[in-house]
């Protein structure tokens, strides 16, 4: 598995940690909401029951004042009663038959007004009963609101008791989280060093596979210079057995021991320049042999190192010149601690690189939210005896793996738009900006 494989690995690891912690304090929130409801509602139905109290009191106090207005009516009504019975005895003595009829009529007037009385009284009794149900009604509901507030306080301590058991295991589960993230971290870091001795060992493999490179050249011009001193060593000694062969006529002894003697001196030259070739291209097959090792090694440190410089090789610029920024295009509409890029931000991207094609080049640069991470944001809040320098380094850390994901795919869409043969370079440091997510593309000339 490679190390960007690994990376990624972690990373989920860590955003799958944070969205559990996420989800574990969503759920601490709605079982506190729900005890506040519970609470609110023990709340509504004290008011409830003050307000039936009170409407009872009001109740009791009309029935009082109306007792008492109906007494005073009956005093007074009894009072009329005994004048007109005081006038009409007065009238009596005057004239007896007359007074008589009319004593008549007035017993029964009186017994009517009697009646009257005992009805009045019968009302008072019923009155004052129903003002000692409405006492007694009064005593229980006083009763019931003590229990209901006793209750209440039960309930309020046990929820309190409860909150404060949440809270430790909240402080807890940070705890465990901090100590996870700092395991990571310290991963990451390990990681990141792999990394950058992976470079380290590309650059030497990269200079030693050019002095190779270098050394074979010079091997190749080498050989071809002996090659050609061979041909002329031939050509003199063919013109010089040729030039001996006719001076065979005066002395034929003699040259053709010197003709023996220079045959044998080619031979000997000829075994000697074959000597030299054939370990030349022993020497030129070990190096290529050499090279294609170095090959497969630059492969294998390509697979395991994440590009941070030209992805694909193209013809140099001019010695001195200095590209110069001509366009860009922004996408700031990914997902928190995400890198997957939406269509909306396809389409800008695709209509944006149909002007240029793979004589330009292109950086790619990340951009994060400077808002730092929700869960990173708790612990800081929470004080749980993680310094905030230590948390900022760890957010710090996020960032940089979270903006080379998406530097690496806003990349992907360039070499997807403009060809395989397009130049990508990636910035070193990460656009930090207020609710912003994505990447930035910038074309140079």
């Amino acid at each position: 598995m490679s190390e960007d494989s690994k990376m990624v690995g972690l990373k989920d690891e860590l955003r799958r940690k944070e969205i559990e912690y996420l989800d574990a304090l969503k759920e601490k929130d709605k079982e506190i909401k729900a005890k506040e409801a519970t609470i609110l509602a023990t709340k509504e139905g004290m008011k409830k029951i003050e307000g039936l109290k009170a409407s009872t009191d009001e109740n009791l106090t009309k029935l009082k004042e109306e007792s008492k207005q109906k007494e005073l009516q009956h005093l007074e009504a009894t009072k009329a009663l005994q004048n007109e019975i005081k006038a009409k005895e007065a009238q009596l003595t005057a004239s007896s038959k007359e007074e008589t009829l009319k004593s008549i009529a007035l017993d029964k007037e009186l017994k009517a007004k009697e009646a009257q009385l005992l009805a009045s009284k019968e009302e008072m009794k019923k009155l004052e009963a129903q003002r000692v149900a409405t006492e007694d009604k009064l005593a229980k509901l006083k009763e019931e609101s003590k229990q209901q507030q006793l209750q209440n306080l039960e309930a309020t301590k046990a929820l309190q008791a409860e909150l404060k058991a949440k809270e430790s295991q909240i402080a807890s589960f940070n705890k465990e989280e901090t100590l996870k993230s700092i395991a990571l971290e310290k991963e990451l870091k390990a990681k990141e060093a792999t990394i950058v001795a992976n470079k380290e060992n590309y650059k030497k493999t990269e200079t030693l596979k050019a002095s190779l490179e270098e050394n074979i050249t010079k091997l190749k011009e080498e050989f071809k210079q002996k090659e050609l001193q061979y041909l002329e060593a031939a050509k003199a000694l063919q013109a010089d057995i040729k030039g001996k062969e006719t001076q065979l006529g005066a002395s034929k002894k003699d040259e053709t021991l010197k003709i023996i003697a220079l045959e044998k001196e080619l031979k000997q030259k000829e075994s000697v320049l074959a000597q030299q070739q054939d370990d030349f291209t022993k020497r030129i097959a070990s190096n290529e042999q050499t090279i294609k090792t170095l090959n497969e090694k630059i492969k294998l440190l390509e697979t395991a190192t994440p590009k941070t410089v030209v992805a694909k090789t193209s013809t140099p610029l001019q010695k001195g010149h200095k590209p110069v920024m001509v366009d860009k295009v922004t996408c700031t509409d990914m997902g928190t601690g995400v890198n997957a890029i939406s269509e909306t931000c396809k389409k800008e991207v695709q209509t944006f690189l149909a002007k240029y094609d793979s004589s330009y080049l292109f950086e790619v640069a990340p951009i994060v939210d400077n808002g730092g991470f929700a869960s990173l944001k708790l612990i800081k809040n929470k004080k749980v005896g993680v310094e905030d320098s230590e948390i900022d380094r760890i957010s710090g850390l996020a960032n940089i793996g979270l903006g080379k994901a998406r530097a690496k795919a806003g990349g992907e869409l360039v070499e997807t738009y403009v060809g395989e043969g397009a130049k990508i370079s990636y910035a070193l440091s990460n656009i930090e900006q207020d609710k912003a997510r994505g990447f930035q593309i910038r074309v140079y000339q």
